[in-house]
């Protein structure tokens, strides 16, 4: 299998694409992102309590026609990938560059002074981009959190950051219908966050036989778009891969976009009791404690008994907490309550979806108040 190598060469000819705000009608080339993924981790919440909380996003996509006419084959086009800080505090991601195998053997950075790695900085999610090159590696480097890394920066709250690298796909690609052949990855790591991949598939088209035309030069773009015209490219044999840090080269050189493992574990709530602390004066305040074995969503229900015509039910009296909490034992504040039988309905949700004892919920008897 031929591997993923990096290319530190230079292209003959003008080479690459036109950008978004001067692309001709005929040639309105335009970004193709994936799905939007997040990472995950804990922030001192209320009370000093950890909160489970989205501490960035990111996607990645590529440069091409939205008729998938371009790029061909052999032609010097786009990917890109884009984080941003969604937390509260400020983080600094890590974010790479992955390619499945099937899609690495005929795959190559096309790396030049005429087709640079280039790196914007975000001031705001949606606002334009400042090219960043201070923060921008042309020759990349294979990151201990897996894949190959060209540049980042620490992000404030709400900020984002930019890497567009240009690669040359020597054989046609189908989008999602040639599944793992035009697969590739964009990969964000946070501390204390964990890795998560934005997964996108390219559409490469055939080569023509005969060359098409470049598209006229834009202005440079204040969006981060790449600029300049694209041609066909045919870089020669191209250098090993670098060792990674710390390790040994990957197999190959292939960054591989490894098969995430479905979590299909419902998230579980245990040592349930009802504390009671008895002030001199005033009620007593009653918290329900509970241990919870993973992250997840926690929505408590306390709710009421009372006799319908001889039958027991139990009416909903208030949500005493909707909340992002995270693994350990937690306390859950009931509030002041009036004299009779109630029970707490929790009701768990992780970040895969699972739900623990929905038809089942846990009930915690309350001692009646005096």
């Amino acid at each position: 299998m031929k591997p993923l190598r990096l290319c530190a060469i230079a292209v003959t000819g003008t080479a690459l694409w036109a950008g978004l705000a001067a692309a001709s009608p005929a040639t309105a080339a335009e970004w193709n992102d994936g799905a939007f993924e997040n990472t995950y981790g804990f922030v001192p919440g209320f009370g000093g309590t950890p909160v489970l909380e989205a501490l960035s996003g990111h996607f990645g996509g590529y440069w091409g026609e939205p008729d998938a006419t371009r790029p061909t084959a052999g032609e010097v086009a786009y990917i890109r990938g884009f984080v941003a800080v969604t937390s509260t505090r400020s983080q600094a991601p890590i974010m790479t560059f992955l390619f499945h195998p099937n899609l690495a053997q005929d795959t190559n950075f096309a790396i030049s002074a005429q087709n640079p790695v280039r790196c914007y900085a975000h001031a705001t999610i949606t606002g334009p981009g400042i090219p960043d090159p201070q923060n921008c590696n042309q020759t990349p480097s294979w990151s201990p959190q897996g894949g190959w890394f060209f540049g980042g920066r620490p992000l404030a709250p709400g900020q984002a950051f930019q890497v567009q690298v240009p690669v040359v796909v020597s054989a046609p690609r189908s989008g999602i219908a040639s599944g793992d052949a035009a697969l590739f990855a964009v990969r964000v790591s946070t501390s204390p966050g964990n890795a998560v991949d934005a997964r996108q598939w390219i559409f490469v088209a055939p080569a023509p036989q005969v060359p098409a035309p470049p598209v006229p030069a834009p202005p440079t773009p204040v969006t981060g778009a790449p600029s300049g015209t694209l041609t066909p490219a045919a870089p020669p044999p191209l250098p090993a891969n670098p060792a990674p840090a710390g390790g040994t080269t990957p197999p190959g050189g292939t960054a591989t976009v490894p098969a995430t493992p479905a979590d299909t574990t419902a998230p579980k709530a245990t040592a349930l009791a009802v504390l009671v602390t008895r002030p001199r004066q005033g009620p007593p305040a009653r918290r329900l404690r509970l241990r919870l074995d993973e992250p997840a969503r926690v929505t408590a229900v306390l709710q009421r008994r009372r006799a319908v015509r001889g039958a027991v039910r139990f009416a909903a009296v208030r949500t005493l907490l909707v909340r992002d909490l995270a693994a350990g034992i937690h306390t859950i504040p009931l509030g002041r309550l009036a004299p009779g039988r109630f029970r707490v309905v929790l009701t768990l949700v992780d970040r895969s979806g699972n739900r623990s004892e929905v038809r089942r919920p846990v009930v915690v008897p309350l001692t009646r108040t005096r």
